[in-house]
């Protein structure tokens, strides 16, 4: 409580002493009239040049130091504030702003305000976008010391093709205060949705934390995100296909779900150790999204693959592709248990387990290119949660890992030779 208190006494003083200093905030919560209803920043058709894995994005968020004090006082409220922001040279006002994810941060007085925000570029302003982009999520890498979780996840599903979304770095300041350096990631929205699947009209679904699909307690742990039928009707047609789905026989399953992005989904997750997904106790982290009639698997939130999560340290690197989870009974995930019994599925899912495994081959000299770019920007990161040194370990440059997390290369490592 004590170091709560002083952390929020921190972030007081900081937004006082903006204040002083006269800085302009992003306009009221309200958008400004001189924005334009559906104006896209910069006239481009295509956002995916803003993730560039060369290049570093400058994110400028200015916004009323009365509503950053109100967003730090309250990290949980799930309210949007107006700002200004600005990604390289281009400008977009009245741009919502919340904190999301984990709001418990450990990482002493530097990290008192260095949450993961959320940018929703048409939350005031219908139809805004940058360059075609809508929302984008600044991930504050709290439990990756390698900053390479995420990024590298991301990579690996392009590699199999399975639709998820785009990742670049980003150094983040607010109000002229560097924050701290960040992985962008593309939002699950509007611009993902048509992007990948050429609208966004069907029914979207982002699961909660024990969505395992099992029964119909799984309607209300997942929540519709798009669409404009709400009756679920989908979801409980899914459900019970899964349960009247013969154990080794298709049944009617490929009438009602994409098998092929759920045979991706497992074969990646498991490689790659991510079970703060589906596959893993929590059940959670995917999005189900109704095309053409057809639940498609979106995977989502990726930084504690690797073996990050707390207690693995690389325990799941024993974990089996023919019974893919962890710390789970198979029979509580039928989209594993169901679909991976039956044989002409099984057998596709081992190519993609095969694409994974020619991924981690490579591995080491990928983790070398990303830190010829970032190792810089990390080693003068004011907020960081890692010293330098545990970033240096956790990508296999360094002995002396400290950090309690298995370092991203070792895991790989051990990984691949475990997979043979």
């Amino acid at each position: 409580m004590l170091k709560k208190y002083i952390q929020l006494m921190l972030i007081v003083l900081i937004v006082l002493t903006l204040t002083a200093c006269g800085i302009d905030g992003g306009g009221d919560l309200k958008p400004s009239a001189t924005i334009q209803s559906g104006l896209n920043i910069g006239n481009k058709d295509d956002y995916k040049h803003i993730f560039k894995d060369n290049d570093i994005l400058e994110i400028s968020i200015t916004i009323d130091p009365a509503y950053l004090e109100e967003m730090y006082a309250y990290p949980d409220g799930y309210e949007y504030y107006s700002a200004t922001v600005k990604v390289n040279d281009q400008e977009i006002k009245n741009t919502g702003i919340r904190i999301m994810g984990n709001t418990d941060l450990d990482g002493g007085d530097e990290s008192a305000y260095r949450y993961s925000y959320r940018l929703k570029f048409d939350k005031f302003v219908k139809g805004q976008t940058i360059d075609g982009l809508d929302e984008l999520v600044l991930s504050n890498v709290s439990r990756d010391p390698s900053y390479m979780r995420e990024f590298l996840l991301c990579e690996a599903f392009e590699k199999v093709e399975l639709v998820a979304p785009l990742a670049t770095y980003a150094t983040v300041t607010i109000n002229d205060n560097l924050v701290g350096f960040y992985v962008a990631i593309e939002s699950v929205d509007d611009s993902f949705l048509k992007r990948n699947f050429g609208n966004n009209k069907g029914n979207l679904y982002k699961s909660n934390e024990q969505a395992t699909l099992v029964d119909h307690n799984s309607l209300s742990l997942m929540e519709q995100k798009n669409g404009s039928d709400e009756t679920k009707e989908d979801l409980q047609l899914l459900i019970d296909t899964l349960n009247s789905m013969p154990l080794g026989e298709k049944g009617d399953i490929e009438n009602i779900m994409h098998v092929d992005s759920v045979l991706k989904y497992i074969a990646v997750n498991t490689v790659m150790g991510n079970y703060d997904s589906y596959i893993g106790a929590s059940a959670t982290n995917y999005y189900l999204y109704n095309v053409n009639n057809k639940l498609y698997m979106v995977p989502w939130d990726f930084n504690l693959s690797f073996g990050a999560q707390k207690k693995d340290n690389g325990v799941s690197v024993a974990t089996p592709v023919d019974s893919p989870v962890y710390r789970a009974d198979i029979t509580e995930r039928p989209l594993v248990y169901k679909i991976l019994s039956v044989e002409e599925y099984y057998n596709k899912y081992l190519e993609y387990v095969d694409i994974c495994k020619n991924f981690l081959q490579d591995f080491e000299n990928r983790v070398n290119e990303i830190d010829s770019i970032i190792s810089d920007y990390i080693k003068n990161d004011p907020s960081s949660f890692y010293s330098y040194e545990n970033y240096l370990a956790n990508i296999g440059k360094s002995e002396e890992n400290t950090a309690g997390i298995i370092a991203i290369t070792e895991y790989a490592s051990i990984r691949r030779d475990f997979l043979g």
